[in-house]
C-alpha cells in the first residue's frame, strides 16, 4: 500500500537522522486512526485518547504524567474532543530520536481554524493550535481524501546522525554532558556548600548525568548517595544509567522521597535532585540548608515546571545560602538530533520558547507608561504580544505550564491588565496582572458554600470566606482575585506593581465589592499587600503542597458591603490567630508574624485590671512569666496592634508560638535560658510601657 510504503520511508528517515517527526491526521477519527497504524508499522506506539483495542499501550491524555522519564518510540495522540497542552508537552518530550507524534485532528485551516475550535463553543486556544499546526512547515499534514505529500518536498530536513564521541568523555555522549559530570564530582571533592545546577531544555542528558556521576562516585568510595525529586517514576532515568555505569554499586544510590529528607537527618556523600523545580523553593531551600553536598538538575523549558522563572527567584537563594554554586548549561540534544522538528514546533505551539524582552535600567518614569485591559483577542492576533505577556506568567509563578496558556486565551472570567512602557523603550510591556471574577453566586449556592456541601470550581475566595472562615452571605458578594502579578525585573522595586495595582482597585471598583488575593506567604508579598491597603483574613493551616510554605489571603473591600465582610472576617482573624500561632503556625516564618501583627486594629486589647496586676508582679521579679502566660499574650498582640515594637521577633516565637529558648532563632547559639529570660523582660516591659504610658 501506499500509505505503509509512506510510513516506512518516514520512519527511515526519522531513524537515520535521529530526529522526531510530528504528523497531524486531518480527518475523521477511524480514517485517522488506521492511517497511524500503517505509518507506525512495526514501532511500539502508545495510544492516547483511543478507544481500548487500538493496539499497544492505551492511556488517557490525564494520565499523560505516567510516562514521565520514560523513552517512547512513537505516539499516536487523537484530539479531536481538545487539545490538553500539558499532555503535549509530556508525550512529546518522552518520545526518542527517530520516533513519530502523530496527532489526530479534525480537519484545520491556517486561517480560520476549520471545524476546530470553532462553533458553539468557540475555544480560541484551539483555533491558535489549528493555526499553528495547519501554517507551520515542520509539520506534515495529511488530510482526508488528498494525495499524501512529498517528504522530501515537506520543509523537513533530515540529516545524517552523527555517531562519533570522542574517547575522552565517554561514557558523556556530548562535551556539555562531560562538563555537567565533571561539576558533580566537585561537590563531592571540592568545599561543602558548592552546589552544582545543571539546566537544560528537555533531551539533553542532565538526567543521565546525574546517573552517570553517581556510579563513578560509588566507584570512588561513596558509600551513599540520596537521589529524590517529584516522585520515583519521574528518576528513571537517572537510577538506569547509573546501574549501567556501575552495577556492583547501584545499591549505594538510594531513592528518598523529599518528605523524608526533610523530616529528619540523612547521612549521605551527596543528595541528588532531579527536576527540582517540581519541588517548593522552600522545600529546596531547607534542603540546602541542611545537606551540605547537593547537585541538582531542571528543565528551562518544559512542563515540569518552567526552569526560567525557577532560576531567578532560587539562583538569589543559592547566593544567600552556599559558599558559591556553579551553573552548567547543557545545550547539545542527546535523546535526539539538533534541530528536531517535533521540539521546535512544540516549543512554539506551547509557548515554552517565550523569553522576557531584554531590558537596560529604564529611562522612562512610571507617569510616562499606559495601563489597559488586554482582551484575548489581541492576544491571538499579536503573537509577539502573547509571548511578552505569558514570559511574564512564567516569571509571576514558576510553576506555569502550558495549560495556563489555555486558560488565559479562553477563560472568560480572567481578565489581564498590562502597563506598557513608551514605544522608545526595548520593553514594551513591564508588567502585568491577571485576575479573575468569582462571587455574584445566588443565595443557594451560597449557603451550600457555608455548609461545607459544595466548593464550586473557580470560587477560590467565597469558598474561603464562606465555607472556611463562616462568612453566610460571602459568595452572593461578587469578588475580583487577583491571580498573577508581577513587573519586569528591570522596573522592579520602582513602585510600578503598587501603580498597576491601584489602576486595578479603580478600575474594578464598581462592580466589585471585594479585591482580593490569595497567595504562598513570603515577607516580600506580605509587604506589597499591607502597604497596598489589603487586610490579612487567614493564613492557611497546612502547607500548600504546590508552593511548600503557608499562603495567606489578604482582602480590600470596594463598597459598604465589603467592607463588613472584610471587618468580620478581620475580627475572625484576629480572634483565633493568638491560638493558631501556638499550635498549627507554631512554625510560620516570625518575619512574617510580625507583618501580619503589626497595626491591626482588630488585635487591639483593653487591658482588664487582672492583667495589669499579673504583668506588674511579673515585672517586679514576683511572678515567672509561665504563670501570666494569657496575660504576657495580651500585652504582646495589643502592643504588635499600636506598632513597632521592641525586640519583636523573640516576642513571636517565645510569646506567641511558644518556642523553646533553643528553637528560638532570634538568640544567637550561645545564649542561655538566661540571657532570654533578660531579653524578654526588656522587651516586656518597654512594651507595657508604650501601652500603658501613664504606669512609667
Amino acid at each position: 500500500m501506499i500509505e505503509a510504503a509512506f510510513g516506512k520511508r518516514l520512519r527511515s528517515l526519522a531513524a537515520n537522522a535521529n530526529q522526531r517527526c510530528l504528523v497531524v491526521l486531518q480527518g475523521n477519527q477511524d480514517w485517522g486512526e488506521h492511517l497511524a497504524s500503517l505509518f507506525i508499522g512495526t514501532l511500539t506506539a502508545t495510544w492516547v485518547n483511543h478507544r481500548p483495542g487500538t493496539g499497544g499501550t492505551t492511556i488517557d491524555s490525564a494520565r499523560a504524567h505516567s510516562v514521565l522519564g520514560q523513552d517512547l518510540s512513537s505516539v499516536v495522540y487523537n484530539v479531536h474532543n481538545g487539545l490538553d497542552p500539558d499532555a503535549f508537552g509530556i508525550l512529546s518530550g518522552a518520545i526518542s530520536g527517530g520516533g513519530l507524534f502523530i496527532v489526530l485532528t479534525p480537519a484545520l485551516s491556517d486561517k480560520a481554524g476549520g471545524s476546530w475550535g470553532e462553533g458553539e463553543n468557540t475555544s480560541r486556544y484551539l483555533q491558535r493550535c489549528a493555526r499553528e499546526l495547519a501554517a507551520n512547515p515542520k509539520v506534515i499534514n495529511i488530510r482526508q481524501n488528498q494525495p499524501l505529500p512529498d517528504i522530501e518536498q515537506a520543509g523537513l530536513i533530515f540529516a545524517d546522525r552523527q555517531t562519533d564521541i570522542p574517547d575522552d568523555i565517554y561514557p558523556a555522549l556530548t562535551t556539555d554532558q562531560a562538563e555537567a559530570i565533571d561539576a558533580v564530582h566537585k561537590v563531592v571533592s571540592g568545599q561543602r556548600k558548592r552546589p552544582a545546577v545543571l539546566l537544560s531544555d528537555r533531551g539533553r542528558g542532565k538526567s543521565a548525568a546525574l546517573g552517570i556521576a553517581a556510579a563513578q562516585l560509588t566507584n570512588k568510595g561513596a558509600d551513599k548517595i540520596i537521589v529524590t525529586g517529584r516522585n520515583k517514576q519521574s528518576l528513571q532515568a537517572v537510577f538506569k544509567h547509573a546501574e549501567a555505569s556501575n552495577p556492583e554499586h547501584s545499591a549505594k544510590i538510594k531513592w528518598l522521597p523529599v518528605e523524608q529528607l526533610l523530616s529528619h537527618q540523612h547521612a549521605c556523600d551527596l543528595l541528588l535532585i532531579d527536576e527540582a523545580a517540581s519541588i517548593p523553593l522552600q522545600q529546596l531551600e531547607t534542603l540546602l540548608a541542611r545537606y551540605s553536598r547537593i547537585a541538582m538538575a531542571t528543565t528551562v523549558h518544559g512542563y515540569e515546571g518552567t526552569g526560567r522563572g525557577f532560576m531567578l527567584r532560587f539562583g538569589k537563594t543559592l547566593d544567600q545560602l552556599t559558599r558559591g554554586w556553579k551553573q552548567i548549561n547543557l545545550k547539545q540534544p542527546i535523546r535526539w538530533a539538533a534541530y528536531d522538528p517535533l521540539e521546535q514546533v512544540t516549543n512554539s505551539l506551547l509557548l515554552l520558547d517565550a523569553t522576557l524582552a531584554k531590558q537596560t535600567t529604564p529611562i522612562f518614569t512610571i507617569e510616562s507608561c499606559d495601563i489597559s485591559l488586554v482582551k484575548p483577542q489581541q492576544l491571538m492576533q499579536s503573537e509577539p504580544l502573547l509571548r511578552q505577556v505569558f514570559s511574564l506568567l512564567v516569571l509571576a509563578h514558576y510553576k506555569t505550564r502550558p495549560g495556563d496558556l489555555k486558560q488565559l486565551l479562553d477563560n472568560p472570567a480572567l481578565s489581564i491588565y498590562q502597563i506598557t512602557a513608551p514605544e522608545e523603550s526595548d520593553c514594551n510591556v513591564v508588567g502585568i496582572a491577571a485576575t479573575i471574577s468569582e462571587g455574584g453566586l445566588d443565595s443557594v449556592l451560597a449557603q451550600q458554600i457555608f455548609q461545607g456541601i459544595r466548593r464550586p470550581a473557580g470560587q477560590v475566595l467565597p469558598e474561603i470566606l464562606g465555607g472556611q472562615l463562616g462568612q453566610e452571605k460571602a459568595a452572593e458578594l461578587k469578588m475580583t482575585r487577583v491571580m498573577r502579578i508581577v513587573i519586569h525585573p528591570s522596573c522592579q522595586s520602582r513602585g510600578f506593581g503598587s501603580h498597576l495595582m491601584r489602576f486595578i482597585l479603580n478600575d474594578r471598583a464598581p462592580e466589585t465589592d471585594i479585591v482580593g488575593s490569595h497567595f504562598a506567604s513570603s515577607p516580600e508579598l506580605c509587604n506589597f499587600w499591607l502597604r497596598n491597603g489589603f487586610q490579612p483574613v487567614r493564613v492557611s493551616l497546612t502547607l500548600r503542597p504546590q508552593s511548600g510554605s503557608h499562603s495567606i489571603v489578604y482582602l480590600k473591600s470596594c463598597s459598604h458591603e465589603g467592607d463588613k465582610m472584610v471587618r468580620s472576617a478581620c475580627s475572625s482573624f484576629a480572634h483565633n490567630l493568638p491560638a493558631q500561632l501556638k499550635t498549627v503556625l507554631r512554625d510560620l516564618d516570625p518575619d512574617i508574624v510580625e507583618k501580619l501583627l503589626l497595626f491591626n486594629v482588630s488585635l487591639k486589647n483593653q487591658f482588664e485590671q487582672q492583667t495589669k496586676l499579673d504583668l506588674q508582679g511579673y515585672f517586679a521579679g514576683a511572678r515567672p512569666a509561665e504563670s501570666i502566660a494569657e496575660s504576657i499574650s495580651r500585652l504582646v498582640l495589643g502592643g504588635f496592634a499600636g506598632g513597632e515594637v521592641e525586640d519583636a521577633i523573640l516576642l513571636i516565637e517565645r510569646v506567641l508560638q511558644g518556642k523553646s529558648w533553643t528553637q528560638c532563632r532570634s538568640l544567637d547559639a550561645v545564649d542561655g535560658k538566661r540571657s532570654g529570660d533578660t531579653r524578654l523582660r526588656k522587651a516586656l516591659l518597654a512594651l507595657y510601657h508604650q501601652v500603658h504610658p501613664d504606669n512609667r
